[in-house]
């Protein structure tokens, strides 16, 4: 699925939380729901990570900021951070992401793909 239509279908959605729930050979999955103590209904699987910032878990809400979105190196305005993101984007193929969460924060992901399902809950 692509990240245009998915933001488009959780537009309804008032928030949603996330949560990291694997992180091996290079791929990291991230589960997302209403309510992530029964289900998920959300699956991100980013392929080929290079570099990651996350927290464990972490809410967003519908305000206008997409789920998550690619972006370029330069939001980052300090250097050795901008840097190391530089370093980590610029391998071949890769893409960075910014996950959205509704205290303002942004994570980041920089991988060679990811792929998202998402499942309507009945």
């Amino acid at each position: 699925m692509e990240i245009n239509i998915l933001n488009r279908l959780i537009e309804s959605y008032k928030w949603m939380d996330f949560k990291l729930e694997s992180m091996q050979n290079g791929n990291l999955l991230i589960w997302g729901s209403k309510d992530l103590t029964y289900s998920h209904e959300l699956e991100f699987l980013f392929e080929g990570v290079t570099y990651c910032q996350l927290g464990m878990e972490w809410t967003w809400a519908n305000n206008g900021v997409p789920v998550v979105e690619t972006v370029l190196p330069d939001v980052f305005s300090d250097r050795k951070k901008m840097r190391l993101i530089q370093e980590n984007y610029y391998v071949v193929g890769t893409k960075l992401y910014r996950l959205n969460e509704c205290e303002g924060q942004s994570f980041y992901v920089i991988s060679e793909g990811l792929e998202i399902s998402f499942t309507r809950p009945k």
